[in-house]
């Protein structure tokens, strides 16, 4: 799988459950990172998937120059105080999802099922990504993928 051109932006950012990843999901995403080229990478500093994010972007750190962004929520049972390069001004989750959603052209999804949720923070920011027209990629549990709203040629710098 090589998804390079299409991930070619200025910013990512990841949502995702707090159970983490399945070693899959993980795969994939460290596959994007290391044949991506993006300046920011956006997460909100939660145990789980965030996390998990976050320790992959560090491992890459030293191949690619990127800030890693942290936007963290301002109730501390579920984050992960993960160290970063700027870290945003606490916000409730909805607020920080909402940023991070805005402050990204391209938003990874780690969904714990195989299908959409009502009632999860992953899934309430997948929907104001695509009411936001963002670029999307829904990494489901088995590591298949579901991209939404792809732009051709995408460059934001």
């Amino acid at each position: 799988m090589c998804l390079v051109s299409w991930f070619e932006c200025y910013s990512i950012g990841l949502t995702g459950t707090r159970q983490g990843m399945t070693d899959r999901q993980h795969g994939v995403v460290v596959d994007l990172v290391l044949r991506s080229s993006f300046k920011e990478a956006h997460h909100g500093d939660c145990i789980g998937a965030d996390a998990e994010f976050h320790e992959i972007l560090e491992c890459c750190k030293d191949s690619s120059e990127f800030e890693i962004v942290i936007h963290p929520p301002t109730n501390s049972r579920q984050r992960a105080f993960c160290k970063c390069d700027r870290l945003l001004p606490e916000k409730s989750y909805t607020e920080r999802d909402q940023d991070m959603v805005l402050a990204s052209d391209v938003v990874l999804a780690i969904s714990l099922h195989h299908w959409e949720m009502d009632r999860s923070g992953t899934w309430n920011t997948v929907r104001f990504a695509r009411r936001k027209g963002r670029q999307i990629l829904i990494i489901w549990p088995d590591g298949t993928t579901k991209m939404e709203n792809q732009w051709r040629n995408y460059h934001r710098w």
